[in-house]
């Protein structure tokens, strides 16, 4: 998926146009030359370094991303001293089963949209007893163990109970009915018996974006392919379109929650 473009006039501007929106226009990772990185003065290897709005991020399979961090409250916080203290969950809602995995009921799907034409609609599952505290385990209808084959990553935020919450879809453009939130839960305390496959998946996702330390929502463009896996999650305390950012938000409280793996194409 690797494409050669020259760092031209056009280029320029389509970058520049990245400080007033979003671009939904390029469809895949590219691979550009010495002239981007000479005239681009902040490229990134790692999010916790970004400190410009617009920065472009070097991942490390040598694909360039255009990378917008949201300002809250008119600041720009690429770190946040509250956050990256730890990797332990803080929250207290559904923690049960934020930090636990299904280890049956497995299926594979090759796209979002094939995963969500599938599950009980939001209608049904709001009159679905689902409770909100600690204890709370899952219900029937989350009893899956569900792999996307692809997906792609549009926005990233870290949320103060120290889930990832990673914005997902199919391809462009953006579509909130192909699309859905997957998160990287905080770690069990104490540990259980998905502490490991938890921690795996934080670890491999570090390992591609560095730490992202604020509650901030970090935009990605082009979005980045992944395969992922976890288990179904309904999220009954935010309605359908809650979480995310600008239009970067699931018309579904459907999630996958934990992630136990996520691979980056």
């Amino acid at each position: 998926m690797k494409t050669n473009l020259f760092f031209n006039f056009y280029t320029c501007i389509a970058l520049l146009c990245c400080a007033s929106g979003f671009s939904l226009h390029a469809q895949q990772a590219v691979t550009v030359g010495d002239t981007l990185k000479h005239n681009i003065p902040d490229t990134i290897t790692r999010l916790q370094d970004q400190v410009q709005t617009i920065s472009v991020f070097k991942a490390p399979n040598g694909n360039y991303y255009t990378v917008t961090l949201e300002r809250v409250d008119e600041q720009l916080v690429a770190h946040d001293s509250l956050y990256c203290v730890t990797d332990l969950y803080l929250g207290t809602k559904r923690k049960r089963s934020k930090t636990t995995l299904v280890l049956r009921n497995y299926k594979s799907y090759s796209s979002i949209n094939a995963l969500r034409n599938t599950l009980p609609t939001d209608s049904i599952m709001k009159n679905v007893n689902i409770s909100s505290a600690s204890n709370s385990v899952r219900v029937q209808q989350e009893k899956k163990n569900i792999t996307i084959q692809t997906a792609y990553i549009y926005a990233v935020s870290r949320e103060d109970d120290n889930d990832f919450h990673v914005i997902v879809g199919d391809t462009l453009p953006y579509n909130a009915s192909k699309s859905i939130n997957v998160e990287l839960s905080g770690l069990p305390n104490p540990p259980n018996a998905a502490s490991d496959s938890l921690q795996n998946a934080r670890t491999s996702f570090e390992a591609f974006m560095g730490e992202k330390c604020s509650g901030a929502y970090t935009l990605f463009n082009p979005p980045i392919p992944i395969k992922v896996s976890g288990s179904l999650f309904y999220d009954v305390d935010h309605a359908p379109g809650i979480i995310g950012t600008g239009i970067f938000k699931p018309n579904t409280s459907w999630e996958l929650h934990p992630v136990s793996q996520i691979i980056f194409k």
